[in-house]
């Protein structure tokens, strides 16, 4: 049955994957928060503003005509300031859940897998800075439970590529790592070799959030993560390497190296003659592997629920060797020439 669905975080990465999947279904009205979003009906409005920024006519008026919001609107940035966070993240899933309580509607709000390691995201002294991303969904998830408004919880895990042709709607800081690792241009990342990746197609997610979305669910949590399926770190470095172009010599990978080393031994004895962009590259690279560089795989809902059939290790390797090769592809038609 079509329905209208209110859809925050449109133009975003997991927004843009979504929506081809969820306009073929029902109507899309996007809140926007400025640019408006090609292919949708559009309402400019503040996420974290009471209303969102409406005023009261048009807020009754929007509400009434809403079925389901999917609250995909977020700061993904793990090196944001945590006001910023706290204000989009927390604040502004406050907000969605109101309207979802006036409009009367079902409310599906897509979280993080990394909300299972937000024992590690405060930080841990000697090793992995504190990681305000992801303490920002763990409070957003506290909040909506603390709002009493029936939900469906999706937690996806990193996203990259269609599982078939690699392209992504957007570029993300795994895209930026793993060209890194394609160019060589990375010699150092601050994790062990053996630490779980886990990642989801584009094209997955999307039909495991439209399933739920049509299967009339109110309420649940859903990992949509590999799971234990999830390729090891050295795995991935190593298939991104398969895909570098040069010679032999050039296809030294980057180290692998735990990130209490790194705080202990690399920093002390390299700090000083690293560039103030090489030193924050670092942080961004420690900030993005603080909640990777475990043992234990993410929870993982494929083959647990109906509407989630199971994915195999074949499946993530496949998907991860789309994305690979698609964001190899310029070097290597650039190396050909």
């Amino acid at each position: 049955m079509t329905e209208t669905v209110l859809l925050t975080g449109a133009s975003g990465a997991v927004g843009q994957g979504l929506l081809p999947a969820l306009c073929r279904r029902h109507h899309v009205i996007a809140l926007a928060h400025s640019m408006p979003v090609a292919g949708v009906e559009n309402i400019v409005g503040e996420l974290a503003e009471d209303r969102f920024g409406l005023d009261a006519g048009a807020y009754r008026a929007l509400a009434r005509r809403v079925d389901t919001v999917l609250h995909c609107a977020a700061v993904t940035r793990f090196d944001a300031d945590p006001q910023t966070l706290h204000r989009v993240n927390v604040a502004g899933t406050r907000r969605v859940a109101q309207f979802a309580a006036d409009a009367g509607s079902r409310l599906l709000f897509m979280s993080s897998a990394f909300t299972a390691r937000a024992h590690l995201a405060g930080g841990t002294g000697h090793g992995a800075p504190a990681n305000h991303y992801v303490l920002s969904k763990v409070a957003a998830e506290e909040a909506l439970a603390e709002s009493g408004v029936p939900v469906v919880v999706l937690r996806p895990s990193i996203l990259i590529g269609d599982s078939r042709t690699g392209r992504m709607s957007q570029t993300q800081g795994i895209h930026v790592l793993m060209s890194s690792a394609v160019e060589r241009r990375i010699a150092m990342i601050p994790a062990h070799d053996k630490a779980p990746i886990d990642f989801i197609a584009q094209d997955v997610l999307a039909r495991a959030t439209t399933a739920l979305m049509d299967s009339g669910r109110t309420t649940g949590e859903f990992w949509l993560t590999a799971g234990e399926e999830s390729m090891s770190l050295r795995q991935v470095t190593d298939l991104c390497l398969k895909y570098s172009a040069g010679s032999a010599l050039n296809r030294v990978g980057p180290r692998l190296i735990p990130q209490q080393t790194v705080e202990r031994l690399i920093r002390p004895a390299f700090a000083d003659s690293l560039s103030t962009r090489e030193l924050r590259g670092l942080d961004r690279l420690q900030l993005l592997m603080s909640v990777l560089d475990v043992d234990t795989p993410l929870p993982s809902s494929f083959g647990s629920t109906p509407e989630l059939p199971a994915l195999g290790a074949a499946h993530f390797l496949a998907a991860l060797e789309a994305t690979v090769a698609h964001l190899a592809a310029p070097r290597r038609r650039a190396a050909a020439r």
